[in-house]
């Protein structure tokens, strides 16, 4: 498996065949099913460059926004890591959430980052916004000096320059490009699931109809086995960085000498 950009000279994952370097590539990890593997790679990744970029260590407390498929890679990896995590999360959420690894979780919505503080009075050491333009909202319960990691600069916009200085609150926008090719972090998360650390999650499987991304339009992606793909979040789908996933859309990975 290996992770591959759309934007990208070579081709997206939906690619019929892909060349890529052979030290961008790993094996999938034993135990799970190719459609589970496929949200590993692009979601891990993602997951892994947020934890590197908050910067926070055992025993030090983590927010996470979203029950979804990052934001859930992002809690199970903390919990490996011994932090403290609380989620954010609706009512319907809640028990996946705790299973996830959370150890508080709040209700989500207006009024969020009060919620926090009242569990954590002195504020959480740092702040992953895997759910989109919700940093702003959250980052009253960020300590002083803490950090803000968005996935979108959407989620970084609505921060003032000047509330960030004051409070000396550190702000990363995750950029999956950084990790592409990382084949030492691809190696990590695939021991991780075989260890137990990290448990691959699909809510159901279906293919797209028609040319837009199924992040955008959920309700173009359709039952069929003719462009394969992987909706990987309690409701939302996310498209995989997964190269061969599918069968009768699978990458051929040709080794050139």
């Amino acid at each position: 498996m290996a992770v591959t950009m759309p934007t990208e000279p070579r081709g997206g994952a939906y690619s019929q065949y892909l060349t890529l370097p052979a030290d961008a590539v790993v094996r999938a990890p034993s135990g799970v099913t190719p459609t589970e593997a496929a949200t590993l790679p692009m979601n891990g990744l993602t997951a892994r460059l947020a934890l590197d970029l908050a910067d926070v260590s055992a025993g030090q407390t983590l927010a996470v926004g979203a029950a979804g498929v990052v934001g859930g890679y992002v809690m199970q990896m903390a919990r490996a890591e011994g932090l403290t995590v609380i989620a954010d999360a609706a009512p319907s959420d809640e028990a996946l959430v705790r299973a996830l690894g959370a150890d508080m979780v709040v209700l989500r919505g207006p009024g969020v980052a009060h919620r926090m503080l009242d569990v954590v009075p002195g504020g959480v050491d740092g702040l992953v916004d895997a759910a989109g333009p919700g940093s702003a909202a959250v980052a009253a319960a960020v300590a002083d000096g803490g950090a803000i990691v968005a996935l979108s600069g959407d989620g970084l916009r609505p921060l003032s320059p000047a509330e960030l200085r004051r409070r000396s609150l550190r702000r990363y926008l995750a950029f999956i490009p950084d990790y592409l090719g990382d084949r030492g972090r691809l190696d990590h998360l695939l021991r991780q699931v075989e260890a137990g650390e990290l448990t691959p999650r699909v809510a159901r499987v279906g293919c797209r109809a028609g040319r837009r991304s199924p992040s955008s339009e959920g309700s173009r992606w359709r039952a069929g086995p003719d462009r394969p793909g992987v909706l990987s979040g309690p409701s939302t789908p996310t498209r995989s960085g997964f190269v061969g996933h599918g069968r009768r859309n699978s990458v051929r990975l040709k080794r050139r000498d």
